[in-house]
């Protein structure tokens, strides 16, 4: 298994879709459809990234901000490969 990324994520929910802004400071922003209401947009957003991302949804994990707008997800590659395309889309991301 390859080690695990660090993603700091905005979150914003209730939004018209699901998006990826861009950089905002350090952090990714995101925004998603879901309501900030029972876990709903923290589902989402892993969701969302997950597909965005090529990876399973079970390879990301919220660390923390469970109930904040901003959030610490850990990506976990399962493989070389993987992870550099994972890092590849990142970059791309934050440049936006």
């Amino acid at each position: 298994m390859e080690k695990s990324l660090s993603l700091p994520v905005k979150v914003v929910p209730g939004s018209e879709r699901n998006e990826i802004i861009g950089k905002l400071g350090n952090r990714l922003k995101v925004k998603v459809q879901a309501p900030p209401e029972d876990g709903k947009a923290n589902r989402e957003v892993v969701e969302f990234l997950a597909q965005e991302l090529g990876v399973n949804k079970q390879q990301i994990q919220l660390v923390f901000g469970t109930s904040s707008p901003e959030k610490l997800l850990r990506i976990t590659p399962r493989n070389l490969e993987e992870s550099t395309r994972v890092q590849q889309v990142l970059k791309a991301w934050m440049s936006l």
